[in-house]
């Protein structure tokens, strides 16, 4: 399995993080680590360096983080992800995008709106992969998408929550990545069943969305690959090998054998 969306670089991992990878390694093909701050840029750098082949990084500003960070770091963290593209230590820029869930200000949420641009910008420029957040605001993140020609490029629209806006997702040929909280949410379980497989990945967004052990890890892929197996009415290693393609296919990912 491909986790096609995790944090590794939180300090929910600063004891372990080395014993999480070693454990995911033995059964998984790859991670995605997502740097949605400027500050974690070294660390998930490190990271992936450590880890060559099979933890691959994105990196962009966290739409919700955005307001407590420098607009100077912003503007500087444009270059550093040039520079990182250039080099091929990054498969995309993310996560990026709206939140209107913790984001209320309309003033905020404008500049929401014009960095996303910029990141959309930046995606077409340097020609990979945009992994968007769109809490509360899926309908807006669409339509700017849209807008700003972003059809038939490569978008991940990571937990995304609106089930009427599928058909226009899968007709702009984006992803849809999915994650555990198919396993708690009746909304995402609908969601699941209307995402062609051909339009899914699979994500964990770990450290959150944890079971019994608090602390999610990449592994969950596979308990939210076995539920929208079961809701798709096919055998999860025939998802599984779907998913993984799409992932592979998605990124660019050149995996270590």
């Amino acid at each position: 399995m491909i986790d096609a969306h995790a944090h590794l670089e939180q300090d929910d991992y600063n004891k372990d993080r080395d014993e999480v990878i070693k454990k995911c390694r033995e059964k998984m093909k790859a991670i995605i680590t997502c740097c949605a701050d400027p500050k974690d840029w070294k660390r998930t750098k490190d990271i992936v360096q450590k880890h060559k082949g099979f933890v691959f990084a994105t990196a962009g500003v966290h739409p919700e983080l955005m307001k407590d960070i420098p607009a100077e770091d912003i503007r500087n963290f444009f270059d550093v992800i040039r520079k990182e593209a250039k080099e091929e230590n990054i498969v995309g820029i993310g996560e990026v995008g709206l939140d209107y869930y913790w984001i209320k200000d309309p003033v905020l949420r404008d500049k929401q709106k014009e960095l996303f641009l910029k990141f959309i910008d930046l995606s077409k420029e340097l020609n990979i992969p945009l992994v968007i957040h769109s809490r509360d605001a899926c309908l807006d993140v669409v339509g700017i998408l849209e807008q700003n020609r972003m059809q038939k490029r490569k978008v991940l629209l990571h937990m995304f929550e609106d089930k009427n806006l599928v058909p226009k997702v899968v007709e702009n040929g984006w992803m849809i990545s999915i994650g555990p909280s198919i396993l708690r949410s009746k909304n995402t379980r609908k969601l699941a069943k209307d995402v062609p497989v051909s339009n899914l990945l699979i994500e964990t967004d770990s450290p959150w969305f944890g079971f019994e052990e608090g602390r999610g890890t990449p592994l969950n892929t596979f308990k939210a690959a076995e539920k929208i197996a079961e809701i798709k009415k096919m055998s999860a290693e025939e998802l599984e090998k779907q998913t993984d393609l799409n992932a592979i296919n998605f990124y660019g990912l050149k995996i270590k054998k």
